[in-house]
């Protein structure tokens, strides 16, 4: 998946377009397809084998608010 990045939070800094290898979450559900343009909040586990999350829409101030509030335990860094 190829994406445009407006805002990175942490890291706080990072290229304007990001290359991420995930997984479709339309092969387990299609109506979970998002369209180019769609706007998200992607949230990508530094871990390896975790899956990633992705908000959009009225859960977004609240994420966002959540990561910017919160400091990571050493163990997820």
């Amino acid at each position: 998946m190829t994406m445009s990045v407006d805002r990175w939070f942490k890291p706080s800094k990072g290229p304007t377009t990001t290359q991420l290898d995930l997984a479709d979450p339309t092969v387990a559900d299609p109506t979970e397809a998002h369209a180019t343009g769609d706007h998200l909040l992607l949230l990508v586990p530094r871990r390896e084998g975790q899956i990633a999350d992705i908000c959009q829409g009225k859960e977004l101030p609240a994420m966002r608010d959540r990561i910017t509030r919160t400091t990571c335990p050493a163990e997820f860094r």
